[in-house]
């Protein structure tokens, strides 16, 4: 019987609530209050850098298993990363900046099948 703490399934979970709450911020951020903005931009890119911590952990944990690597979970962590990073680049660029929040919904759909494939069974 596994344990019902798992490491991997507590920082998954962590990264799914960290995820929606950047995804939210990053919505926020967007109607550019001055006040609220500042604050939001803030909390959106500390959650952001906080997820992709997470998110890394969890790629590094699930790689070193004792099962050895296969190619497929590899692919789909990279595939991960390469979302994260296009992201970034996506909104530090002025013409695609309105792509953001539809690269930030794929990305919280990745931490969705992260969940999905950690939970403890």
């Amino acid at each position: 019987m596994k344990n019902l703490f798992e490491t991997n399934t507590i920082i998954a979970s962590a990264g799914l609530v960290l995820a929606t709450m950047s995804f939210i911020s990053g919505l926020q951020v967007v109607k550019r209050d001055n006040i609220f903005g500042a604050m939001a931009a803030t909390l959106h890119r500390l959650n952001g850098y906080l997820s992709c911590l997470a998110y890394v952990i969890l790629a590094t944990m699930s790689l070193s298993s004792p099962g050895g690597t296969r190619m497929w979970p590899v692919i789909g962590w990279i595939t991960g990363i390469v979302l994260i990073v296009g992201k970034v680049l996506c909104v530090r660029n002025p013409k695609l900046y309105k792509y953001g929040s539809r690269l930030g919904l794929l990305l919280f759909i990745a931490w969705l099948f992260i969940i999905y494939k950690h939970i403890v069974t």
